[in-house]
């Protein structure tokens, strides 16, 4: 049976796993039909940060080769108040994280896409990298399985996400 897509003007839409590292996953309809590893370069975590962003904006520009892209799903940070919640809102980690979603945010809503912002607790909660990567592998297309052999993590959870929405995981 085919599957369907939450949002269903989607033709060609993105899930990302944002940050100054990250994962842009491309699709058309229910197909994953590109991965991309995203790193930001620069001085400064802010210069990092836009360098990353663009990355995404190419990326994203990519999908919409036909002009049909019409969501793009970002991962929204959550603050978890546990101990590694409370290291990374003092180590400065969420500022940075929110910060890329916002910028990412404003692109997205500048190019006239919809926006689909996904708390992370939502979709994966605390699994861990390894969980979403067994979760993740099985269902992608035959043509990406060799090359996710080399994925970042931020590629799989991309991935992860994209397939979340689809209903798979």
């Amino acid at each position: 049976m085919p599957r369907t897509i939450k949002n269903p003007l989607a033709r060609s839409w993105c899930s990302i796993d944002p940050g100054i590292e990250m994962g842009v996953a491309c699709w058309y309809g229910n197909t994953l039909f590109a991965v991309h590893d995203i790193a930001g370069k620069g001085k400064t975590w802010q210069v990092a940060a836009d360098d990353a962003v663009a990355q995404a904006w190419v990326a994203m520009k990519g999908a919409n080769y036909n002009r049909d892209l019409r969501m793009v799903a970002c991962e929204w940070p959550q603050y978890f108040n546990s101990s590694g919640g409370r290291v990374s809102a003092q180590s400065g980690s969420l500022l940075k994280l929110v910060t890329v979603c916002g910028r990412i945010e404003q692109i997205v809503k500048s190019e006239g896409w919809g926006w689909k912002p996904v708390p992370v607790n939502q979709w994966k909660g605390q699994w861990k990298k390894e969980h979403v990567i067994s979760r993740v592998t099985p269902l992608i297309p035959e043509y990406l399985r060799e090359p996710s052999k080399y994925w970042s993590t931020h590629q799989w959870e991309a991935a992860g996400l994209g397939y979340y929405l689809l209903g798979d995981i």
